[in-house]
């Protein structure tokens, strides 16, 4: 065993608090770049997730987009027969819109004739 001579104990106290100084630096130096790394692993895992959410999201509002324009066709199609069905009857005074929005279920067609009679294919 190797003994050391200090030729004081300031000198001995000087060394020991240098030591201590440099193990705390580095200590702090391997804690800070472990820290980092976690930090750029959690923005990587969040980049990703956040990705997936973004994907399965446009997918969702696509779908619905695709669904919504057929909708609208076979409406347009609905609207486009009743239209040619009953265009010079009495039926005209009519407001096609509502027509329209009955026909899609939104909003509950109001009578318009004088006789108060509908139609079979607008009656509630």
């Amino acid at each position: 065993m190797k003994t050391f001579c200090f030729r004081s104990l300031a000198t001995f106290l000087r060394r020991t608090r240098a030591a201590t100084r440099i193990q705390a630096k580095w200590r702090g130096f391997v804690a800070l770049r472990a820290y980092m790394r976690t930090l750029a692993a959690i923005r990587t895992i969040q980049s990703y997730i956040r990705g997936m959410f973004a994907r399965r999201l446009y997918y969702v509002l696509r779908r619905k987009v695709a669904a919504t324009t057929i909708q609208v066709r076979i409406l347009h199609v609905a609207f486009r027969a009743f239209a040619q069905q009953y265009v010079g009857t009495m039926w005209t005074c009519l407001n096609f819109a509502e027509i329209y929005s009955r026909l899609a279920g939104s909003v509950p067609l109001q009578e318009r004739t004088a006789s108060g009679h509908l139609p079979a294919v607008l009656r509630a």
